[in-house]
């Protein structure tokens, strides 16, 4: 299959495209036919070797995290998907190619009201959001939390998040984006940081998310 690949480290200029094996999945992944694929951070992050203790020094390497497409293939322990369906998720490697395979518990079903190019910029930055609040924040209802950045693609999903669980929310962004923010949850503190330091309140939080220097 074709992919968009490196087989070293360096700038854009070391991407290229190549010809791959197709995945092979295993019983709890499913094999998604790539319709759209995103940029994130981490794709050049990796693509210029700040990640290669982790990643090593194996190529090619496609690269790309997160897509949306149609499932074509299900491993024999998926249940939750079928062939046909529409999902997002999260795959290392690679995105960046015709086929890859993806972790049936980093897919979710795309609504029929979103777009295969709209749903593929959700994964990474939902994940990050969900995972910091719940997983590191440990964040319930009713628990006071601080979101530093609260306009940003991560940011927005955590507004989200907090929102439906009930919690007390502080957003921190730019006026010019606080009803963009307040679109997205009611009972929303909003603080412009032009205006307001918020470390020099007397406020407690249960959970800081400072999405801009993390």
């Amino acid at each position: 299959m074709k992919a968009a690949a490196i087989n070293r480290y360096g700038s854009a200029d070391v991407i290229e495209f190549a010809e791959v094996p197709k995945p092979t999945i295993k019983p709890n992944q499913l094999l998604l036919k790539v319709h759209y694929a995103s940029i994130n951070p981490v794709d050049w992050k990796m693509r210029n070797g700040r990640f290669k203790l982790i990643l090593g020094n194996k190529f090619p390497k496609v690269l790309g995290l997160e897509c949306a497409g149609e499932v074509v293939e299900i491993g024999k322990n998926i249940t939750k998907f079928k062939v046909g369906d529409r999902i997002i998720g999260s795959s290392f490697p690679g995105c960046y190619a015709e086929f890859t395979a993806v972790n049936e518990n980093k897919a979710v079903k795309i609504p029929d009201s979103l777009s295969y190019a709209d749903a593929s910029t959700i994964p990474v930055a939902c994940m990050t959001a969900y995972f910091s609040l719940f997983d590191l924040g440990k964040l319930n209802k009713g628990d006071k939390v601080l979101l530093n950045g609260a306009s940003g693609g991560v940011g927005l999903f955590a507004v989200q998040i907090a929102h439906i669980i009930g919690a007390d929310i502080t957003a921190v962004c730019s006026e010019k984006n606080f009803n963009l923010v307040k679109s997205f949850g009611d009972n929303i503190r909003l603080v412009d940081y032009h205006k307001t330091d918020v470390t020099k309140e007397n406020i407690q939080y249960k959970v800081v998310f400072d999405i801009v220097n993390s």
